[in-house]
């Protein structure tokens, strides 16, 4: 539903290219688009289909609301040359941004910070305004800070570079664990996981599940109270060596690929 909200999005801001700017049309249209990207979010938080997939799509319906925006209202608005220059420059750094997770981890890094919000808002205010509020003093406060959330959004996604190795999700432990095992298969995931880069949750569990194989020789399940024991995590005591496949499949990894996610989305 979330990501069905969003793709109309798309196709009002195209059908937007057709209509006169500032018309009546254009308008219905504008606020209709605007609209959809107020509640797709929300939606998506209330259903439980919060989605990488979807949090991409809702950057992407933003690019192309704002670049038809650009398209159909410059043309017919007083705009000064330094304010060109400052939407060009604003464009550069997003551009920028968008390229260092294109070519460092060949994905679209999408930053959904509060000040990319307060400018998507600002934005879509802006043309509401034209009839009532100088054009140069609303277009500079919204340039403003559209300046501030690229310069943030920079910082962001390098610093998500930086940490976005597969590694990352297994710093912090788990408080409570199976079998005496699987604090030790934990550290061996998290070692192998250092010269990886990120992957999806899906590949997340199958790498995990062939890790398992791999150490123990069986494969890794949900069969109840099944574990394997592996001799180079058996460090004395009871259950020693012991992983519990029950406590990887229905707490260890659910964890870990939510955690993925979460470091997916910001």
């Amino acid at each position: 539903m979330a990501n069905s909200i969003t793709g109309i999005r798309i196709v009002l801001s195209i059908a937007l290219l057709f209509c006169p700017a500032l018309s009546p049309a254009f308008y219905a249209l504008y606020i209709t688009a605007g609209f959809s990207d107020m509640i797709d979010g929300a939606v998506a938080r209330r259903m439980g289909t919060v989605s990488e997939f979807g949090a991409r799509l809702d950057t992407i319906a933003d690019i192309v609301f704002a670049a038809v925006c650009l398209i159909k209202l410059l043309p017919v608005l007083d705009v000064p040359v330094w304010l060109y220059l400052w939407i060009a420059v604003i464009a550069l750094m997003k551009a920028a941004n968008i390229a260092a997770g294109l070519i460092r981890q060949r994905e679209f890094i999408s930053v959904h910070s509060v000040m990319n919000k307060v400018t998507g808002g600002l934005l879509f205010v802006f043309p509401l305004t034209l009839s009532f509020i100088n054009l140069r003093v609303s277009a500079a406060v919204v340039c403003l800070i559209a300046t501030a959330a690229a310069v943030h959004e920079g910082f962001t996604v390098r610093r998500i570079l930086m940490v976005k190795k597969l590694s990352a999700i297994f710093e912090e432990k788990p408080e409570r664990w199976g079998f005496r095992g699987d604090p030790y298969f934990w550290d061996y995931l998290k070692e192998r996981a250092e010269s990886m880069d990120i992957v999806s949750p899906d590949e997340l569990e199958n790498w995990i599940k062939e890790e398992y194989l791999s150490l123990s020789g069986k494969a890794l399940t949900d069969e109840y109270m099944d574990f394997a024991v592996i001799e180079q995590f058996a460090h004395g005591g009871m259950s020693s060596g012991g992983v519990s496949n029950e406590w990887w499949m229905e707490e260890g990894i659910p964890l870990l690929k939510s955690r993925l996610n979460k470091l997916c989305q910001h």
